[in-house]
């Protein structure tokens, strides 16, 4: 836990101070869920991330072939975020959430999903 002091200047010019404690020592957390775990070729596959922090800035997805996306969380302490994403090729790939926070650094969350032949 952190306390800030502020200097606030009033609208009639006299210096005025205060504090505001800030509650940084959430560690960074993110899961990861893939719905289906096993799909089609070009069958979409829901991710589902779901983050904690002080203050996440975004939440980074990787499908393991490649593609990836990034949601800006805003810095917000929980977000929550959906991506879908369609395989061009058969196989067994390893999909990524990543967390990252302004704090804390970032923390990554992995599933794996198989695509199969249609």
């Amino acid at each position: 836990m952190r306390t800030l002091v502020l200097a606030l200047v009033l609208s009639f010019g006299l210096p005025s101070c205060t504090s505001l404690t800030v509650e940084d020592d959430r560690p960074v957390r993110v899961s990861l869920v893939a719905m289906p775990e096993e799909a089609a070729v070009g069958e979409e596959i829901e991710f589902r991330a779901s983050a904690e922090g002080t203050s996440l800035v975004r939440i980074e997805f990787f499908f393991g072939d490649g593609d990836s996306t990034t949601v800006s969380t805003f810095g917000s302490q929980e977000a929550n975020a959906t991506e879908s994403h369609a395989y061009e090729e058969p196989g067994t790939f390893t999909a990524s959430a990543v967390a990252v926070e302004s704090l804390r650094g970032s923390a990554r969350s992995e599933v794996t999903v198989t695509v199969v032949e249609n």
